[in-house]
């Protein structure tokens, strides 16, 4: 099976635009954020957004969706600093 090398997504308005795209590529708890982008990637980064005025490190805000370019990385997915944590 072909796995496209590139995909374009929305940071979804239900985390109102509060984290980068390169955080939103690197994923969440192990797997990708929503699980949006292929597992099989293991691990994806940015490489570009919709707005050439912001850059994958940045955070958009509510008032400025962007559209984030992912592309695979093999590095594993990123784990949230509270993953495994109790309470």
């Amino acid at each position: 099976m072909h796995v496209p090398t590139l995909i374009i997504f929305v940071i979804h308005a239900s985390l109102n635009m509060q984290v980068s795209c390169e955080t939103y590529c690197n994923g969440i708890d192990g797997a990708p954020w929503n699980g949006e982008l292929p597992s099989g990637w293991n691990g994806a980064t940015c490489v570009s957004t919709s707005d050439p005025s912001i850059s994958c490190t940045d955070i958009p805000g509510v008032s400025n969706p962007v559209y984030c370019v992912c592309t695979p990385s093999g590095l594993g997915w990123a784990q949230s600093p509270t993953s495994g944590k109790k309470g």
